[in-house]
């Protein structure tokens, strides 16, 4: 794992980061408009769940974990909970545990942030990592 990495809370300020990243990862770039929309999760109490791993030397985004808040409803009971999302790191920065990093500090916050559980839906490449993290399936 590299120290060459400082992690930095999601912002409003940080969403043309997101947008690189996304574009790396995923061949699509989102528009701001179109990031703004996703991040907008106030209505649930908090906003911004999500961490970036950026780049030391040059406060480059390589990687992010995020989750995004709902509610979800057991037994009568509302609940709290998140949905992760959006996990990816720059293909440039693959391998030096940036995920783990990440994710990490997402559900520290989560937990502050009075989230109760995360779920998700994991690709083939996020997967293992989540399986790590000790996920149940």
């Amino acid at each position: 794992m590299s120290d060459d990495y400082d992690l930095v809370r999601m912002s409003g300020d940080r969403l043309g980061d997101f947008s690189l990243l996304a574009e790396d990862a995923f061949g699509v770039k989102p528009t701001l408009e179109d990031n703004k929309n996703l991040f907008d999760t106030t209505a649930w109490g908090t906003s911004y769940v999500a961490y970036l791993a950026c780049k030391r030397d040059r406060g480059d985004a390589a990687a992010f974990y995020g989750i995004f808040p709902c509610y979800v409803e057991y037994h009568g009971k509302k609940y709290l909970a998140a949905q992760s999302g959006s996990t990816m790191t720059h293909t440039k920065h693959r391998k030096k545990g940036l995920f783990y990093r990440t994710a990490k500090k997402t559900f520290e916050l989560a937990r502050e942030e009075g989230i109760g559980f995360i779920f998700g839906f994991p690709n083939p490449t996020s997967y293992p990592g989540f399986m790590k993290m000790e996920w149940s399936h």
